[in-house]
């Protein structure tokens, strides 16, 4: 009888193991990105990027480190040299929208280059040239704006 017993109750567990673990439920795994570049929530961004720089153990050195070492003046004239540049650029636009060729070349010494603007015959109707010319290398760059 106590054989009987044993094994009824090795069959009783077996069977109560076998239905608790078909009574689990399992569903699928839904992959959500969290980083905005890859398709994930926009609002993620600044907060990976906080977190990143927090985890960032590598430290500039002195000479490449832009902290801290430009004074206020420095950073005026930067900001002044950026706004100059930008309203020569919209000079150009404004220029090249009229359609009118210049008269005469227009020249501007800016932070170290000099910026000639000249009207030109490219074969297929006139155009401003832009000639930027470093002084120091005596390298240049130019390129045309077609009149619109």
């Amino acid at each position: 009888m106590r054989r009987f017993d044993v094994r009824f109750m090795v069959i009783i567990i077996t069977v109560i193991i076998l239905s608790t673990a078909s009574l689990s439920i399992a569903s699928e795994l839904i992959y959500r990105p969290t980083n905005p570049s890859f398709g994930g929530d926009s609002n993620n961004g600044q907060w990976m990027l906080n977190s990143a720089e927090n985890q960032n153990r590598f430290k500039e050195p002195a000479e490449l480190s832009s902290q801290g070492e430009k004074g206020t003046l420095e950073s005026f004239q930067d900001s002044l040299t950026r706004q100059l540049i930008n309203k020569l650029s919209m000079r150009i636009a404004d220029l090249a929208s009229q359609g009118t060729p210049l008269t005469s070349p227009l020249t501007y010494d800016l932070d170290g280059y000099q910026i000639t603007l000249q009207d030109v015959d490219t074969g297929h109707g006139h155009a401003i040239e832009v000639l930027i010319l470093d002084p120091s290398t005596g390298s240049s760059t130019s390129f045309q704006v077609p009149y619109i």
